[in-house]
């Protein structure tokens, strides 16, 4: 545990010192404290117990919100109010400390974490195609589904925040079971385009993103370079082609994934993002010319964002989550898992738990769980 003096200032005859902890708090865990408007969450002196002092008080306060009232704080205790995020740090007030003979009032600042609050209440209903569509006209929105929507007249679907520099940010859940079906997008990249990377799925990129209930019935989405070509690569994903530092749970995918590079049932790219409850049942392809450069799998094609102590990074994690009835086909060069094709976690991370597959795996290297983490497979 590492900390800083960075500041003094006078308080009656006994200085204050302001002081600094170096990381992350662990109260909240690697992802956001999820709370429903109403809820209340108390911070205890027992979550800082790993403290190696005694301390007098602690002291809430909102460090900053997307939006204006997403959380209140009375005295150690956070009430969620509105839709947004809210970062929360705790400043403990240790009190008197005696340091080379002088006596000082210590305060530590310490990041808490984040909380993100969900009012659906104030959420915009979603109940047709076209309201879908129009999600990526707010791609910090609220939204909830409140119908079921079938889009095999729709045409090739736009991802929701399909550009990787206007992911989607917002809040996209479904707490009533609807069900979107026939979502398809069948696209040719071109090789000579100068972009780098292409994103499909129901969205494009998520990025500080809460994703809850999602059904997507039927898929057929495949993102492939002309000619089979190896460049731009394409992230795919039924629900995304990439996720970072986004949570999706209770969601299911059905139905064909293609893509030449990183592809995966639910997600194409797991990055310090979470998958609690995902569900996959149909055929995850990635086409690749050159051996071990690509990677597929049933729920991601990989999954990275690991970097420790824990208290200050965040991890990546799919957990109680299933591959049911499944092909995975990496050809022979490709990375395939049956629920990740590869894994950048360090030593000691268990990065997928609770979670399993049956069906057919191909590929340059293979393996029911996951397909290749370097740092076990090397």
């Amino acid at each position: 545990m590492l900390f800083a003096t960075i500041g003094l200032s006078g308080c009656s005859n006994i200085p204050s010192v302001f002081a600094w902890y170096d990381g992350w708090g662990r109260e909240f865990g690697p992802t956001p404290l999820v709370m429903n408007a109403g809820e209340t969450h108390t911070v205890t002196r027992a979550q800082f117990s790993f403290l190696d002092f005694e301390f007098e008080r602690i002291e809430l306060v909102v460090d900053n919100e997307t939006h204006e009232n997403v959380v209140s704080i009375q005295n150690n205790t956070i009430t969620a109010v509105n839709n947004g995020r809210a970062l929360i740090i705790a400043y403990i007030h240790e009190g008197r400390v005696t340091v080379d003979g002088q006596r000082f009032n210590r305060t530590w600042m310490f990041f808490l974490g984040e909380v993100r609050v969900l009012n659906k209440a104030a959420m915009t209903p979603i109940t047709t195609a076209q309201e879908l569509a129009y999600m990526n006209d707010n791609l910090d929105g609220n939204f909830i589904l409140k119908a079921d929507i079938d889009l095999s007249e729709w045409g090739n679907w736009t991802p929701i925040g399909k550009l990787p520099r206007e992911p989607f940010t917002g809040v996209f859940i479904n707490s009533d079971a609807y069900v979107i079906r026939n979502l398809s997008i069948n696209e040719t990249v071109k090789t000579d385009s100068g972009q780098i990377a292409y994103y499909a799925g129901l969205f494009g990129r998520l990025q500080n993103a809460y994703i809850q209930g999602i059904i997507l019935e039927d898929v057929n989405i495949s993102l492939i370079g002309d000619k089979y070509a190896d460049w731009p690569r394409t992230f795919v994903g039924g629900i995304a082609g990439f996720s970072g530092r986004s949570t999706i749970i209770d969601s299911s995918v059905s139905g064909s994934i293609v893509g030449n590079y990183s592809v995966g049932g639910i997600v194409g790219t797991l990055s310090t993002s979470e998958i609690i409850n995902g569900k996959f049942e149909g055929n995850v392809e990635v086409i690749w010319h050159v051996a071990n450069a690509a990677y597929a799998g049933g729920i991601a094609g990989g999954i990275y964002g690991f970097w420790g102590p824990d208290w200050r990074g965040r991890q990546g994690l799919i957990k109680d989550s299933r591959v049911i009835y499944s092909n995975i086909n990496g050809h022979d060069t490709a990375n395939v898992g049956g629920i990740v094709g590869i894994s950048r976690a360090q030593e000691g991370v268990e990065e997928v738990i609770n979670s399993t597959f049956t069906g057919v795996l191909k590929g340059h290297r293979t393996g029911d769980l996951i397909g290749f983490a370097p740092w076990r497979d090397l």
